[in-house]
């Protein structure tokens, strides 16, 4: 596949539409623009790019909702539906901006006696190499 038609695919995906639709608008075969993406990792690129811009474009269409829900023309329980595959979507193809927030955070403790631990190890290693094990000074933790 040549690099105008790999490109015009790309802004055709990027302008909202999906892969399969986007080739057929430029006369491509979809495994083959498959195949070109994965040919070089500038058009890896490429294609990634565009399914973030397509994210965008997506979102944005959450406004066009707002406006046919105020107006009376769609339903909020269809609008709603329609917004959550939205966001649902452009969360997968552009993580960063619309993905879910994720916070891990530890509660409780964790008691660790390095001073002990590594005492103790010693001694271990000592007694492997054939040394009586001698007294280590005591560190304090």
């Amino acid at each position: 596949m040549d690099k105008d038609k790999f490109l015009a695919v790309c802004i055709e995906i990027a302008g909202g539409l999906s892969i399969e639709k986007s080739c057929a608008a430029v006369g491509v075969d979809w495994r083959k623009f498959y195949i070109a993406v994965r040919s070089s990792p500038e058009n890896t690129e490429m294609y990634a790019g565009a399914r973030r811009d397509r994210a965008d474009v997506r979102f944005d269409r959450m406004d066009e909702l707002l406006d046919k829900i105020e107006r009376g023309d769609v339903d909020p329980a269809q609008a709603r539906v329609m917004m959550d595959a939205i966001r649902w979507m452009a969360g997968k193809e552009n993580a960063k901006h619309y993905g879910d927030k994720v916070i891990a955070e530890h509660t409780g403790s964790v008691d660790i006696n390095i001073a002990a631990t590594l005492q103790q190890k010693i001694l271990e290693y000592r007694k492997t190499v054939d040394h009586e094990p001698t007294a280590l000074p005591v560190i304090d933790a």
